[in-house]
């Protein structure tokens, strides 16, 4: 699957809130991204990927349930990685 752009969305409250597996050329940029009840971010088998400009939340303070930041992204086997800009 390729040439996608994810952009300007408020994603949330799902296991994974954005999972691509063999993708090519993707842009995910300018996005809320939250509350990723396993991961926010996976990107497996992949290249050729921006993820830049986004801010990955955690659930809202009020919960005081806090997910750890390690659990935020997750890479694996991809290249032509760009993560950058990205706020936590």
């Amino acid at each position: 699957m390729g040439m996608w752009t994810i952009s300007g969305n408020l994603i949330g409250s799902q296991a994974i809130n954005i999972h691509l597996t063999s993708a090519l050329g993707f842009s995910i940029s300018g996005n809320y991204i939250y509350s990723g009840h396993e991961r926010n971010i996976v990107i497996e088998a992949s290249r050729s990927i921006v993820l830049g400009d986004n801010t990955l939340g955690h659930r809202h303070p009020s919960q005081r349930v806090v997910q750890p930041f390690l659990r935020l992204t997750m890479l694996q086997l991809s290249f032509s990685m760009l993560p950058a800009g990205n706020v936590f």
